[in-house]
Order: C-alpha cells, then sequence, then structure tokens
C-alpha cells in the first residue's frame, strides 16, 4: 500500500475512513463516503470485486456495511463479466430507508440467473466476520450432512496426494 500513496496521504486515508485500515483496496473508501454522502431515501449502486464478502482486509468495510439497508447483492461468482478483467465482480445496492430483506441474485457471464433468495442472519454466515451466502434450501441439506456424517478426517490418519504414475514425474 505505502508503494502506491504518500505517506501523507496514506495517514489522511486511514484516519479519515474506517474501512481504510492495513492493506486496503480504494473501493472500500468510495463505498464509505458514498454511504455517508447517501440522502435518507437515497440508492447506492457500485459495481465493485466479490472479494469483500471474505477477505480480511475488507473486515471493517463488512461492519460498516452490516448497519446499511442492503437491498440486493448481485453475485458473478467466479465468472468474468468485463474482457480483461481479472477479477470477480459483484453489484451492491442500497437504499436508504428500505425495511426490506436483502436478496441475493447469483449470476452466470451471461446475466442469467443461477439463485435467489432472501438473505437472513442465517443464510449469511458471518465465520470470523466473512461472508458466506448459501441458499437456505441447501444450507438445510448441510446441516443434515454435518449432523448425521463423520468429518473425512475422523475417518483417516493422514491426507495425502493420492495415487501418482510414474509417467509425468519428474527423475532425478
Amino acid at each position: 500500500m505505502a508503494g502506491y500513496y504518500t505517506k501523507l496521504t496514506l495517514n489522511y486515508l486511514t484516519k479519515n475512513f474506517i474501512s481504510g485500515q492495513g492493506k486496503f483496496d480504494l473501493y472500500y473508501l468510495f463505498i464509505e463516503k458514498s454511504l455517508k454522502l447517501l440522502a435518507h431515501d437515497g440508492v447506492f449502486s457500485m459495481i465493485v470485486p466479490n472479494k469483500f464478502f471474505h477477505t480480511n482486509s475488507a473486515k471493517h468495510l463488512r461492519q460498516i456495511l452490516s448497519t446499511e439497508p442492503i437491498t440486493e447483492i448481485i453475485d458473478f461468482g467466479d465468472f468474468q463479466i468485463f474482457d480483461g478483467a481479472t477479477n470477480y465482480s459483484c453489484i451492491l445496492r442500497i437504499e436508504k430507508g428500505s425495511k426490506s430483506e436483502p436478496v441475493y441474485k447469483k449470476m452466470d457471464d451471461s446475466l442469467r440467473s443461477i439463485d435467489e433468495f432472501k438473505v437472513t442472519t442465517t443464510v449469511q454466515s458471518a465465520i470470523n466476520g466473512k461472508w458466506f451466502f448459501i441458499n437456505p434450501i441447501k444450507s438445510k441439506v448441510f446441516e443434515a450432512m454435518f449432523e448425521k456424517g463423520k468429518p473425512l478426517k475422523t475417518l483417516v490418519k493422514r491426507f495425502g496426494t493420492g495415487m501418482q504414475s510414474e509417467i509425468g514425474r519428474a527423475h532425478v
């Protein structure tokens, strides 16, 4: 981070933005500032990388967003929707004053819906403050698996790389 900004600029950003802590991305600050400027009945929407759901550096941004009326998250997962871009995108939409539950939409790169559901606290798992959006129906299947099943690590002594052939293996 310090290589991109002067020390004076970096000091200003870390002092004036909650989300500007640690190794942050600039879009965190844009979101934070936009929310501060947003009128009571205003609408905010931005296309941003979806990595803020789970990266440690976005912890403070997620804390800010958890207090905002998010109305919609359109997640493109690992689909590349912009030619030449190497990040994974989502659209974040916030409507100040909204009382509706957020809707999570998983889309493909052709803008077709793969999955859609309302986000509740049980669906938006906050594991160590990280966000994971799980369809409630699929979540019940996983819960049943965890209740009845045994973790693989309890059934074997160690995990390895599996079978390997001599073909392609480097010989010394």
